[in-house]
């Protein structure tokens, strides 16, 4: 099977230890990446305080930055299916990912209601991917990874949501009204 095929699809499910190997490996490698990149041209971690810094990485990172993007945004839809949950669910898992961008475009200091909702927003959309174990049995994308072999299939239910999808829904509506407050004051 081809690295892409592989490591790239949004087909199928991904449990928990596996998410936790593969974003550890991925935080990884985006360290290395970053600390090289800030060698090469010169800089210092302290010198990410100057803005002119943060674009240069992200000039050159960028699309290195965009594939880890794209690899992690896999990843987190493999594992909603495995939640047996989806498409509201990747969005805001996109939010968490371009908050930072959002931030820094609008030019949001700490202490702002905007960062403030991203970091709920975060905490909402990631202690369910890393911690909840995913739906026992077959569900509407695919089979248990952790079923033993021989034991019993049985027929995928509908998929039922549950109290922790209504909480990150309205996260993910506070963090929208958020940016639109950010913008208009």
């Amino acid at each position: 099977m081809a690295m892409h095929a592989a490591y790239f699809t949004i087909h199928g499910r991904l449990n928990r230890k596996r998410f936790i190997k593969r974003s550890l490996f991925l935080g990884a490698v985006i360290f290395l990446l970053s600390f090289l990149t800030l060698a090469l041209l010169g800089l210092s971690p302290a010198d990410l305080v100057r803005e002119e810094a943060q674009y240069e990485l992200m000039l050159v990172l960028g699309p290195v930055g965009a594939l880890c993007m794209l690899y992690g945004l896999s990843m987190s839809i493999q594992r909603w299916h495995d939640l047996n949950v989806s498409t509201m669910m990747i969005l805001g898992t996109v939010l968490c990912m371009l908050d930072p961008y959002i931030q820094m475009i609008l030019g949001v200091g700490g202490g702002s209601m905007l960062q403030a909702c991203g970091t709920l927003l975060d905490l909402a959309v990631y202690i369910p991917l890393f911690f909840f174990r995913g739906t026992a049995g077959a569900n509407c994308y695919g089979e248990d990874l952790l079923a033993e072999p021989g034991m019993e299939l049985q027929a995928a239910k509908p998929a039922k949501k549950p109290v922790w999808y209504t909480l990150v829904v309205l996260v993910m509506g506070l963090y929208a009204v958020s940016v639109v407050l950010t913008i208009v004051s």
